[in-house]
C-alpha cells in the first residue's frame, strides 16, 4: 500500500513533468515532512485531554524539537509513517470517553487499519485496545471497533492482495511466515 502510493505520486510528478529524481525525492521529504507534523498535534490533543494544557505544551515541544521524530519523520519508513493514523485513533478514544459513540470506535478501528496495512506490526496497538474493551465487557464498542478495522484493512490490503497475490491478505500471511521461518537467521 504505501509503495502504491509512491507509485502513484512518481506517475503524477512524471505526468507533470517532474523527471529528475532529486526533485521527487525532495517533494517525497516534504510531504513526509508535512505528515509528520500530525504526530506532533496529536501527541499534544491526546496529553491535553489525559493531564493537561502545561503537560501537553511540554509533550507538544519536546515531539517538534527533539531530534528523533523532526529528523526521522521525513525518511521513507512505515515505521514512521504508521504513526500518525494510529495517534488518530486513539485520540478518537480519548476524548470524551464518557460520551464515546459508537461511530467514534468504528473511526478508530479504520485509523488503526490504516497504520496496519502501512506496518503490520502496529496491529499489537488495535489488539491491545481489542483487550481493554473485552476487560470492560463493552461488547458494543468493540464490536464498533473491530468493524472498522476489518473493513478499512480488508477494503485496502485485503483488495490489493486479492489483484495481485492468491487471496486476500496474503502479504500478511506471508509476511508471519517468513519472518516465523528465518527468525534465528539474521
Amino acid at each position: 500500500f504505501y509503495a502504491g502510493i509512491h507509485y502513484g505520486l512518481f506517475y503524477v510528478l512524471e505526468q507533470l513533468g517532474i523527471n529528475q529524481p532529486d526533485t521527487k525525492m525532495l517533494l517525497v521529504r516534504l510531504l513526509h515532512g508535512l505528515y509528520s507534523l500530525l504526530i506532533i498535534s496529536f501527541g499534544y490533543k491526546i496529553t491535553e485531554v489525559l493531564a493537561g494544557k502545561r503537560e501537553a505544551r511540554i509533550v507538544g515541544l519536546m515531539l517538534a524539537l527533539l531530534w528523533f521524530m523532526p529528523f526521522m519523520s521525513v525518511r521513507n519508513l512505515v515505521e514512521m509513517v504508521c504513526i500518525p493514523p494510529y495517534l488518530a485513533g486513539f485520540y478518537l478514544l480519548v476524548k470524551q470517553p464518557e460520551r464515546a459513540k459508537g461511530n467514534r470506535y468504528f473511526w478508530s478501528g479504520a485509523l488503526f487499519a490504516l497504520a496496519f496495512v502501512f506496518r503490520y506490526h502496529s496491529v499489537l496497538f488495535a489488539g491491545g485496545i481489542g483487550l481493554v474493551l473485552l476487560y470492560h465487557k463493552q461488547w458494543r464498542n468493540l464490536l464498533f471497533f473491530s468493524f472498522g478495522f476489518l473493513l478499512l484493512a480488508t477494503l485496502i490490503q485485503g483488495t490489493i492482495d486479492s489483484i495481485f497475490f492468491d487471496y486476500p491478505f496474503h502479504s500478511v500471511v506471508t509476511y508471519f511466515l517468513y519472518n516465523t521461518e528465518n527468525a534465528q537467521n539474521f
